[in-house]
């Protein structure tokens, strides 16, 4: 799999490497692990949601 993009990169991740480890985190001082699936499902749903609301390539977000 050729990397051309900056997301393709979980992709690749994702097929071929993924564990059940791939990151971990605290959610209110609890640790939680994420897959690489998990992950991957995060990141996409993070992504539709900028879409669903107008974001589009060369937009950028100015936080006051």
């Amino acid at each position: 799999m050729e990397i051309t993009r900056l997301f393709d990169i979980l992709e690749r991740n994702l097929k071929e490497f993924p564990v059940e480890d791939a990151l971990c985190g605290k959610d209110n001082g609890v640790l939680v692990k994420y897959s690489t699936q998990r992950y991957v499902q995060i990141v996409n749903n993070i992504s539709y949601g900028l879409l669903q609301l107008g974001i589009k390539k060369g937009d950028f977000l100015i936080c006051l």
